[in-house]
């Protein structure tokens, strides 16, 4: 069997692979573990163990069990490492659906690149049954980075997101939890209420020192834009600075920063 050669597209860190004729797509196992949101490790023994191996796989992806690696086309030696084995772009599909379905380690960044990569192919495959016949346009390798591009974008903002949800979790544990109910909260209110409005209405005579009442402001801020994504509305005063305010909706978030004051 005659082994083709073929060089590394490297895109946002991800390695892709076509070779000559376009007839074999691939990527490297790093690659998919990138699009998959899990470690180089994770990938690199589930497609030993479907390649041959004899451990024990995920039933989802036992078709794959010998058909992981495209059979005749290696990926080029790079410092000092052998010829690379290419994952074929069928099994990478099926990895990425695996990990963003049914892993127990299921993950946001790979149900991203699914959803975006079913898009495409849906897109394609209508046109091929239909006989659409595409205008002269930026070649296939283009759309594919330009496509690729979006994913791994929208991977950095989950990422960031998911910093933002971290740092206010070591002020406010519970916030997990209220992002599982955000879908049954009540429609939002008209009325706005700053801190201390709040407080005199749900608290009663509860009073606060000045410290306290500047940290717990803070704290329901950090755990308001770490739920929603967004900075809390403000009202205008005679001051310089607005007054920032929350609506009925937001009064178990605050009542869950206050339990937390110190």
């Amino acid at each position: 069997m005659n082994i083709e050669t073929v060089k590394p597209q490297v895109i946002d860190g991800v390695e892709f692979y076509v070779n000559n004729d376009g007839s074999c797509t691939g990527l490297s196992i790093s690659g998919l573990a990138r699009l998959c949101g899990v470690s180089r490790k994770a990938i690199s023994l589930l497609v030993n163990a479907l390649d041959g191996g004899t451990s024990t796989v995920p039933k989802q992806l036992e078709c794959l069990r010998g058909n992981v690696f495209l059979a005749e086309v290696r990926g080029e030696a790079t410092g000092g490492f052998d010829e690379a084995k290419i994952i074929s772009h069928v099994a990478a599909a099926k990895i990425i659906k695996y990990y963003a379905c049914d892993s127990k380690a299921a993950n946001d960044m790979a149900k991203v690149a699914l959803d975006r990569f079913i898009e495409k192919g849906l897109d394609s495959w209508i046109k091929e049954v239909t006989g659409y016949q595409e205008p002269v346009k930026a070649t296939d390798s283009q759309e594919l980075v330009s496509t690729i591009q979006q994913v791994l974008g929208e991977v950095k903002d989950i990422k960031r997101h998911i910093g933002r949800f971290q740092y206010a979790a070591t002020v406010y544990p519970t916030i997990d939890a209220l992002a599982v109910e955000q879908d049954t909260l009540a429609l939002p209110s008209a009325e706005t209420y700053t801190v201390k409005e709040w407080l005199g209405l749900e608290q009663g005579s509860m009073e606060l020192n000045p410290s306290q009442y500047m940290r717990l402001c803070t704290t329901i801020a950090i755990a308001y834009k770490a739920l929603t994504g967004n900075r809390p509305e403000s009202r205008s005063n005679n001051k310089a600075t607005p007054i920032r305010v929350y609506r009925q909706e937001h009064f178990k978030l605050m009542s869950e920063c206050l339990a937390k004051l110190d």
